[in-house]
């Protein structure tokens, strides 16, 4: 099977995807065909605002992170931690910001972790495929199980170009056990860093110290996002709200404040169940 060439307008985007390296939500606005007939997204016009106002934070951190470079400062790592109802777009959210980091910072690495092996390869790592197969840039990708890598035309271009190195430029399922965590550890990158935990409420507390260890490099862009339905009162990620909030940016968002949410599947819950109940908690209002 012959190897696919870059198309004649590749280059031209790719300077464009460069563009967005400081600007998350400048990518998600640019890279997927929002309301455009005929695909998946003709009847959504962008991000959801909880999703727009975390990728505005994160474009506004790297902004303070360039502003700490110019005066001779370390850049600060970005911890980002959000609970919620059901049926937010959390795993879409994730999968976002996995393409901005591969897409507009070439060497950059991603690590996905969820709270089971089940989630991770049924849910969350398909749910960022699915955002690969739609974007602009979806030729880009190699697609594999548990992967995505640049496409091999891709990395020979850029070695070419730029010179960057391709061995840790990938998104990446990780899977964790409880009983080896230290096999968790891996790669660092001097480009850009990004760590995902989906209903991180689930991951278990000795998986949280050796992930920090994937940020020691002082790098600008380096993020660390957690989101969870909060099934756990105690943990790690309980701990993002509570005894170490002033370390993440956390935020609670109920189910029935994100639009285009049906809120009567909200309302049955609190019916069925009681308001307060820990059904509504978890799965309505984000407790």
């Amino acid at each position: 099977m012959p190897k696919k060439q870059p198309h004649p307008d590749e280059e031209q985007l790719l300077h464009k995807m460069l563009s967005f390296a400081d600007d998350p939500l400048g990518f998600v606005l640019f890279a997927f065909p929002w309301g455009q007939p005929g695909t998946p997204l003709a009847w959504h016009q962008g991000p959801r605002q909880w999703q727009r106002d975390a990728l505005v934070k994160m474009r506004d951190h790297i902004k303070a992170n360039r502003r700490k470079q110019s005066q001779g400062l370390d850049p600060e790592l970005f911890k980002l931690a959000r609970a919620s109802g059901r049926g937010i777009g959390k795993s879409a959210f994730l999968g976002w910001i996995a393409l901005w980091l591969f897409s507009c910072l070439p060497s950059s690495t991603v690590v996905v972790s969820a709270n089971t092996e089940q989630q991770l390869k049924s849910t969350t790592f398909p749910e960022i495929r699915k955002w690969a197969t739609m974007s602009i840039n979806s030729r880009w990708f190699e697609h594999n199980v548990m992967s995505l890598q640049p496409a091999e035309w891709l990395t020979q271009a850029l070695k070419e170009t730029t010179g960057y190195d391709d061995a840790y430029w990938y998104i990446q399922a990780r899977l964790w056990s409880e009983e080896t965590p230290d096999a968790y550890a891996g790669v660092h990158s001097q480009m850009g860093m990004a760590v995902l935990f989906d209903e991180a409420s689930g991951i278990h507390g000795a998986i949280w110290p050796v992930a920090q260890g994937y940020f020691t490099d002082k790098t600008v862009h380096r993020f660390w996002i957690a989101i969870s339905n909060p099934r756990n009162p105690s943990g790690e990620f309980f701990e993002c709200f509570h005894g170490n909030r002033d370390q993440w940016d956390h935020e609670t968002i109920d189910g029935r404040s994100v639009e285009e949410n049906d809120p009567g599947v909200y309302e049955d819950i609190i019916r069925r169940y009681g308001a307060d109940s820990d059904e509504a908690r978890v799965e309505v209002y984000g407790q």
